[in-house]
């Protein structure tokens, strides 16, 4: 009995060292299983915070604990982060060879970042392929040979995913702040069944500075089904909700290959009522929970056919709207009559193939009808046949939809015809396209919070349409105090819409008077109207406060203002161009009168990487007042605070290149740049620093100093600026300064003067007196030190050239007493 006891304790023990050191030993072997798939996939790397191994928690499989693990690319960029993740594996595929697919997978607080920069080069990488793909052929039969259903993970839970996505090259950004996913799957005779459950909320996308999508709901919960022999997935139960409008997807795919396969996919919308339809349009209509709608709509589509990447199945989506009504509650008018008729389709094949068909768009808001009408074929060489007409009447608008203390007038109308093949534009065969038409603007006012008192008014304005251009007519108009006269042109326009090419304009911008200040005030209004409700950290992908030049236009305009009022700025005879193209924003020539002085800037402000906005100036000051200057710029401010106790002209030219950060502010470090500096001459008065060397020559009269003529050269890199040694008068006293001080602003410059005899102090000048000589000497030399900061900034005398002078004249006798005494004077 006790040999048993003996045998069976053994045996247990010996169970619980293998579940114990098991998972020890082959954390290792997992890790590197993870890293290795990762690598065969991407070029990219894992870097794991903690990882834990256990046999207990989910026995008889391995448990692996994942905390804080980053992946980064090959360039250190981080691509996804998780802060816990949670993976069970089969002992039995860890010990063996093959490919260790986890039981299941839990992952909680995720990000996904993916970029593609200017260069069209992505963050992950290209992937890594094992082996080239055999190239796709057309499989006519039922069931496709393969290799069996791609095997899946039988449990994932993906909890808090932020998956943002920035397309630099094109503008395009996408954000899914919080993705909550499930996953589960259990083989069946055939192959595999899966339920599949996904919500993201708050989803948003856009290109450039148009929001197309902000704060959207998707919610999807489907059951699907694999079938191991002829690759097929079907969707055996769906629902599918985006913004709370129910969809009903039904149908199957088939694999044909790695990036080809078959689809038989319907989409519809089971509810008909048109009220259904507003959810989708958040920022359209205000206050939807008010509308009483009526009318009914038809939403629907269907893909049928094979896949390729030269190849799109055959489908038609549409979008029906009959007869449909918007009523606001308590509101006197209603928009009436709306009507549409959209749909896309393509019989199967290339994508030129595709024809878009509006075949009516039209509604009636207070009386006023609006009707639009396109078709649009063969996308690459277009085909097309549209019309726009109708009268938007804002006094009848406000009856209709409730315009948050708003009061609007005025009237826009619209007669546009467009006909023929876009192949005529290309050939400049404008006599064969048919575009005519205008656009009307009359007596447009709008008085709200952000303008109050009707101060948006533009009396009048128009806009001509041409096969080669859209001419702007003379369009007058106030914003607040300020007035403007708009014209000029657009042409390219329809190569721009179809094709994306570039958009050419010239305009011209006169004005009398503006005043900036008001368009700033109005912002922060807006600001502080905002609900004080939390928001998830900026991202480049949700917002930014950085303005994108587009890429594809080319637009000059010339800016003529006779008076324009920034914060404590009084700017006069304002003239020059602005050149907007390849995403750059140049000014050419744009001289200004401000300061007592003028201005003349040239350069760009460069958003070709949006991620990392830039300016590159040349700028022409011309005997500007320096301590107004240091008022209005900051750059001064951060560079010369010196600047706020002189009085006096400066002229300066300068070159300045910068990234800018996300409130468009310059980037110090990144500084680069050179210039002049030069004053007939300055007062510099109580300054600090000059106090100190007050203080050490034992006079307060240099507290008060004039400055004669100078002309600085200096030098600007990542932001530490250098002074090249130049000559001026300190109080009439020769003066030579160099040195430079760091962008975080520590100081570092010489100070080689020769002063008068009288600028010292009597304790000083009677010393000397008593020294054999020293009266021979009417001026000393002096060094001073200037160091600290910027911000507190210190001067000390070096007096190695003066004790030197005065021993050459002093007996060696006198040497050791009273020249320190003189040395203790100067302390």
């Amino acid at each position: 009995m006790k040999k048993r006891t003996i045998l069976l304790s053994s045996i247990l023990i010996a169970i619980l060292l293998v579940l114990i050191l098991a998972p020890v030993i082959l954390k290792g072997k997992l890790v590197r299983l993870i890293r290795q798939e990762l690598s065969t996939q991407w070029k990219a790397e894992l870097v794991v915070g903690s990882a834990q191994a256990s046999l207990f928690k989910h026995f008889p499989e391995v448990s692996l604990t994942f905390r804080d693990a980053v992946v980064t690319s090959e360039t250190k960029d981080t691509l996804a982060q998780v802060a816990h993740a949670e993976a069970a594996l089969s002992l039995k595929s860890l010990i063996g060879r093959r490919t260790a697919i986890p039981a299941r997978i839990s992952i909680h607080g995720a990000s996904l970042h993916i970029e593609i920069d200017t260069a069209g080069q992505g963050t992950w990488g290209q992937p890594v392929r094992q082996q080239p793909e055999e190239p796709y052929t057309a499989n006519t039969s039922a069931s496709p040979k393969g290799k069996g259903l791609p095997a899946l993970c039988p449990q994932m839970d993906i909890h808090g995913l932020s998956i943002s996505y920035s397309n630099y090259r094109e503008s395009t950004y996408a954000n899914l702040p919080n993705l909550d996913f499930h996953l589960s799957s259990q083989p069946t005779k055939e192959g595999t069944r899966m339920h599949i459950a996904l919500e993201s909320q708050a989803m948003s996308f856009r290109q450039g500075n148009q929001i197309w999508m902000d704060n959207a709901h998707l919610l999807w919960e489907t059951e699907i089904t694999g079938n191991e022999n002829t690759l097929t997935y079907t969707i055996v139960q769906n629902d599918l909700r985006i913004n709370g409008i129910p969809l009903d997807l039904k149908g199957e795919a088939t694999l044909l290959s790695s990036d080809a396969g078959r689809l038989n996919l319907t989409l519809q919308a089971p509810d008909s009522r048109f009220e259904q339809l507003l959810p989708l349009l958040p920022r359209l209509l205000p206050d939807k929970q008010k509308i009483q709608a009526e009318g009914t709509f038809n939403l629907y589509a269907q893909i049928q056919g094979e896949y390729a990447p030269s190849r799109i199945p055959a489908f038609v989506a549409g979008i029906n709207v009959r007869n449909a009504s918007i009523q606001y509650e308590g509101m006197p008018e209603a928009i009436r009559d709306i009507n549409l008729d959209l749909e896309a389709s393509n019989p199967g094949g290339p994508a030129d193939s595709t024809r878009i068909r509006l075949a009516n768009a039209s509604l009636r808001i207070a009386g006023s009808p609006f009707h639009i009408k396109l078709d649009l074929a063969n996308p690459t060489n277009p085909v097309l046949d549209g019309q726009a007409r109708g009268i938007i009447d804002f006094a009848g608008l406000k009856k209709a939809i409730p315009l948050q203390n708003t009061d609007i007038t005025g009237k826009i109308s619209a007669d546009l015809t467009f006909q023929g093949k876009y192949e005529y534009i290309e050939k400049e065969e404008y006599e064969k396209f048919t575009a005519k038409g205008n656009i009307e603007l009359q007596g447009l006012r709008i008085a709200n919070p952000d303008f109050p008192q009707g101060s948006l008014s533009i009396p009048q304005g128009s806009l001509t349409v041409t096969p080669a251009s859209l001419q702007l007519k003379r369009v007058t108009g106030t914003i607040y105090s300020s007035d403007f006269v708009l014209r000029g042109s657009l042409s390219n326009y329809l190569p721009h819409i179809f094709r994306n090419e570039t958009l050419k304009g010239n305009f011209t911008l006169t004005s009398d008077y503006i005043d900036l200040n008001e368009f700033i005030l109005a912002q922060s209004r807006q600001a502080a109207s905002r609900p004080n409700t939390p928001v998830p950290a900026p991202s480049p992908q949700a917002s930014t406060n950085v303005l994108e030049i587009p890429k594809n236009v080319d637009i000059h305009l010339d800016a003529r203002v006779g008076t324009v009022i920034f914060d404590n700025l009084t700017v006069r005879n304002l003239h020059g161009g602005i050149h907007l193209a390849n995403a750059t924003a140049s000014l050419e020539e744009l001289d200004i009168r401000l300061l007592g002085g003028g201005i003349t800037l040239n350069g760009q402000y460069d958003t070709r990487n949006p991620k990392v906005p830039a300016v590159d100036f040349k700028t022409d000051i011309r005997d500007i007042d320096l301590r107004e200057a240091y008022k209005a710029f900051t750059f001064i401010r951060k560079s010369i605070p010196v600047a706020a106790d002189c009085q006096g002209k400066v002229s300066a030219s300068m070159a300045f290149a910068a990234q800018l950060d996300r409130e468009m502010s310059p980037l110090m470090n990144t500084a680069q740049g050179k210039g002049t500096l030069s004053s007939r001459g300055i007062r510099i008065n109580n300054n600090p620093a000059l106090g100190q060397l007050a203080a050490a020559l034992k006079n307060n009269e240099l507290n008060r100093l004039d400055i004669g003529s100078f002309n600085i050269n200096f030098n600007i890199e990542n932001g530490d600026i250098t002074i090249q040694p130049f000559k001026t008068s300190f109080a009439g006293n020769p003066i030579t300064i160099q040195g430079k001080q760091s962008v975080k602003g520590d100081l570092d410059y010489t100070l080689s003067m020769t002063l008068h005899r009288r600028f010292f102090g009597d304790d000083i000048n009677n010393l000397l007196k008593a020294i054999p000589g020293a009266n021979n000497l009417q001026t000393i030399d002096l060094d001073a030190k200037v160091s600290g900061t910027l911000d507190k900034p210190t001067i000390k005398p070096d007096l190695t050239k003066a004790i030197n002078a005065v021993a050459k004249e002093a007996e060696k006798a006198l040497k050791g007493n009273l020249l320190e005494g003189l040395q203790n004077l100067f302390k």
